[in-house]
């Protein structure tokens, strides 16, 4: 299965679950986790997990600054 293919499956069963924002984002994070330790270079395997361990608070303030900046243009 791809990498978008197993995303996909599962935020489908996070949403028709009826969880919350954060917990779908920690399991889609924790799929890309998977992903990150198939990566054999060191310095690319360090920045996927970076990404990989974002907080859901920082990414959510990400995504306001992100939303508020498209909106004034």
């Amino acid at each position: 299965m791809n990498w978008l293919a197993g995303i996909s499956i599962l935020i489908v069963s996070i949403v028709s679950t009826g969880c919350s924002q954060k917990q779908a984002y920690h399991g889609v994070r924790a799929n890309q986790k998977s992903e990150c330790q198939r990566i054999e270079d060191p310095d690319r395997y360090r920045d996927c997990m970076d990404e990989a361990n974002q907080s859901y608070e920082d990414y959510q303030r990400e995504r306001e600054i992100l939303i508020r900046e498209k909106s004034t243009q």
